[in-house]
């Protein structure tokens, strides 16, 4: 997928619900713990690295987010 400048008029949070959406995943809940997740309370978590996609993205909590294990890979 083509990389998507984000601009003032785009909210690239928009663009990853809306292309999860038309996949069928379920954003309103937390990936990794099932707890219930609102668009505002849920974070994008993803590990950094060359060649990551979409599919490396995932819909979680701030607990799960912020577990020992995942810290400094946002």
């Amino acid at each position: 997928m083509p990389r998507k400048r984000a601009d003032a008029s785009q909210n690239i949070l928009d663009l990853v619900h809306a292309i999860w959406g038309s996949q069928g995943k379920d954003y309103t809940r937390c990936e990794l713990c099932q707890a219930k997740l609102s668009r505002k309370s849920g974070e994008v978590h993803h590990t950094k690295y060359v060649g990551a996609t979409l599919k490396d993205l995932v819909w979680v909590c701030h607990s799960c987010n912020m577990r020992q294990e995942n810290i400094g890979l946002q």
